[in-house]
């Protein structure tokens, strides 16, 4: 009849190699295929996957470049309390990132530093006009007090010689 004998199965749990990844077949930088040569289409994939992912890194790069350089220039903001320095850093860091879209927003950053000094500017001319307005003002009327003052002490003197 053959081999009678007790067969014993024991349930075993082996571990997966380190490294494995279920989507991939194999990783050539880490793990049990480290060191192994890329093949052509193997090096072709990797470029575009590459490509691919450093082009959305920098497109969300530019989206928020975009939101902070267009919120630091929003026209509900004052003028005046504006941070000047670190909107000059962002510009910067917006022209090292390029960009279509950022070069209009990167314009329009500038123009509103331009448009900024103008208004101080015109501002502090204003001030100047106004404080000159007010001091000449005030000079007259002290003058005008002054040479009141002579004038009743010259008719004092007149009347008590």
């Amino acid at each position: 009849i053959g081999d009678v004998g007790a067969t014993m199965s024991v349930a075993q749990r082996r571990l997966p190699p380190a490294f494995r990844e279920a989507d991939a077949f194999c990783r050539s930088d880490v793990g049990e295929w480290a060191g192994m040569a890329q093949g052509r289409a193997a090096r072709s994939f990797h470029f575009r996957d590459d490509l691919l992912r450093d082009g959305r890194a920098k497109e969300q790069l530019r989206r928020a470049l975009q939101q902070q350089l267009r919120r630091a220039i929003a026209p509900e903001r004052s003028i005046v309390a504006c941070d000047v320095a670190a909107l000059q850093a962002l510009i910067a860091e917006a022209r090292a990132v390029r960009g279509s879209v950022l070069q209009l927003d990167i314009a329009s950053a500038e123009s509103y530093l331009r448009r900024r000094g103008e208004v101080i500017a015109r501002s502090a001319q204003l001030q100047s006009v106004f404080r000159g307005n007010r001091d000449r003002r005030l000079f007259r009327e002290l003058r005008a007090a002054v040479v009141a003052a002579q004038r009743r002490r010259a008719q004092l003197a007149q009347l008590a010689a």
